[in-house]
């Protein structure tokens, strides 16, 4: 084994590190490299691109689960920095615990704007281009009635 190795081998996981970063910041997002999930694991990487809208929500909830065991060993914890008794920013409305949200990047096939067609509709996909304007969203109907 090459010392390189040696401390490679005892640094502590990527996103267990990035879940030390959201306890230090309390920003509660964590970004998770698709390359990442396609290399652990193909089949739940297809499963977050088929079906990101069921997938994504499982993701946040583990996510969540983790960093409660790692940081939160005590149920209704409060930070000690808001005064004791306040919530956590970013935490669940009834109760006080942080909510972490997952934001998946770096897809493994990008598309053109151009080539989009009905059969990417509710999937993760990643889009490839440059934005050369930019506008308000300006509805055709404002009212319809049926």
């Amino acid at each position: 084994m090459r010392p390189e190795d040696a401390e490679d081998f005892s640094k502590e996981p990527l996103y267990v590190q990035k879940l030390r970063e959201i306890h230090d910041t309390e920003e509660y997002i964590l970004d998770i490299d698709c390359e990442h999930l396609y290399d652990h694991d193909q089949s739940l990487y297809r499963q977050l691109e088929n079906y990101p809208t069921d997938i994504i929500p499982i993701f946040d909830l583990v996510v969540t689960g983790v960093y409660k065991e790692l940081y939160l060993s005590n149920a209704g914890q409060t930070d000690m920095n808001h005064g004791g008794s306040e919530p956590i920013p970013g935490a669940d409305p009834a109760g006080m615990e942080p909510i972490i949200q997952v934001r998946p990047f770096n897809m493994r096939t990008h598309h053109l704007i151009r080539d989009l067609d009905p059969s990417h509709i509710d999937k993760l996909i990643s889009i490839k281009g440059i934005v050369i304007r930019n506008s308000d969203v300006i509805p055709e109907m404002k009212e319809a009635a049926f």
